[in-house]
């Protein structure tokens, strides 16, 4: 089944007008049948049908010069304009209370139908953050499932390329319009996904530049379109905490990773714990999760465990450091430790600690973390 321009031609006729959304829609369609028939009613008529004066006259004047550029714009490979009333249009997203009426998409139709789990967190989460975003993405992908974020700095594009280190597919939401991408020192990770078979997700027009409001609609397409939203990091006042409770009314799954009671950036986890959402410690704790969905028909192996501590290599062991070195590394946890923290943990100097912290970072023992240092 072919669609015809003329059909997302209708369809994004009235995406251009103002105050126009799709509980209106729905309503007019049940008097008019077609999009084509709402927009070539007479202004009578759609008094008549319920639409207030206001919506009425906009209904008179569309804009049809975005239509065309939106037109020309699917002309390209790879291109395309689902909306609310079509086949290929998200099961899952159709069921939010305002799911939108258009989707301007980049990448390979088929993934909109694939089970998803979104992964969102933190735009300057930890060091530890970024790993576990990443490893889960790695190993869910490979599950099988796609990866869904919002292609932000931080625990998002951490997300987006775990799950491509091994092929696996991953679709990035925006809050700006296809054409924009934002923020742009993503541009190459965007590339990335849509050669890797990914997508990308927008409803707003192609060249729509990004604002603030435009990211919390995002977020509801992200927890829409996913059986789950996985939290790494976020404060609380974190914007995937508007994606989690998004996802709470939209009846998904909500899983959070616990951290320290010191770092800021676990806060908005546990509180998400303390409202009910599933602890995670590893990915299995995420495949339990979805086990209980109505419906499931996940074909998953949870016979074993898969521990988000597990490394991608061998760890140092700090026995063979000599016993200050050691003092050290154990005065660091796996969390962010500030240098004046570990001046009154250690009794050093500060010319000291800091010749020790750089031999033991070049040893790989430790890293470099915002606002001071984490072990490895």
């Amino acid at each position: 089944m072919d669609l015809t321009l003329d059909e997302i031609g209708y369809w994004l006729a009235l995406y251009t007008v103002p105050r126009c959304g799709l509980s209106t829609i729905t309503a007019l369609l049940k008097k008019f049948t077609t999009p084509k028939e709402i927009l070539l009613a007479s202004y009578e008529a759609l008094l008549n049908a319920g639409a207030n004066p206001v919506l009425a006259r906009n209904l008179q004047k569309p804009d049809w010069e975005t239509v065309e550029f939106c037109l020309r714009w699917i002309e390209q490979p790879g291109q395309h304009i689902v909306y609310w009333d079509n086949f290929c249009y998200p099961s899952l997203l159709r069921e939010i209370s305002f799911p939108p009426l258009i989707l301007f998409i980049k990448g390979e139709l088929s993934l909109l139908q694939q089970q998803a789990l979104a992964i969102v967190g933190a735009r300057n989460p930890t060091h530890t953050g970024l790993e576990i975003a990443h490893q889960l993405a790695n190993e869910l992908s490979e599950l099988g499932f796609v990866i869904i974020s919002g292609l932000a700095r931080g625990i998002d594009g951490a997300a987006h390329q775990g799950a491509l280190i091994n092929k696996g597919l991953t679709m990035a939401v925006l809050g700006s319009g296809l054409e924009h991408i934002y923020p742009s020192a993503h541009q190459t990770l965007a590339m990335d996904i849509l050669e890797n078979g990914g997508m990308l997700i927008s409803e707003f027009f192609p060249f729509t530049s990004p604002r603030a409001e435009y990211f919390p609609r995002r977020n509801r397409i992200i927890s829409g379109m996913s059986l789950g939203v996985i939290v790494v990091e976020a404060t609380l006042r974190s914007g995937s905490l508007i994606t989690a409770h998004y996802a709470l009314e939209q009846n998904r799954e909500v899983f959070a990773i616990p951290g320290s009671i010191r770092n800021p950036l676990s806060q908005g986890c546990h509180a998400l714990l303390k409202e009910g959402a599933t602890l995670v410690e590893s990915t299995e704790d995420i495949l339990h999760g979805l086990s209980f969905l109505p419906g499931n028909n996940l074909d998953l192996d949870l016979s074993s465990e898969i521990p988000l501590s597990k490394p991608s290599q061998p760890k140092k062991d700090p026995a063979r450091l000599d016993s200050q070195d050691r003092k050290l590394v154990e005065c660091l946890g796996f969390e962010m430790t500030s240098i004046d923290i570990l001046m009154t943990r250690t009794g050093l100097t500060i010319d000291k600690l800091l010749a020790r912290l750089s031999t033991l970072q070049l040893q790989g023992y430790i890293d470099v973390a915002p606002g001071g240092y984490v072990r490895k």
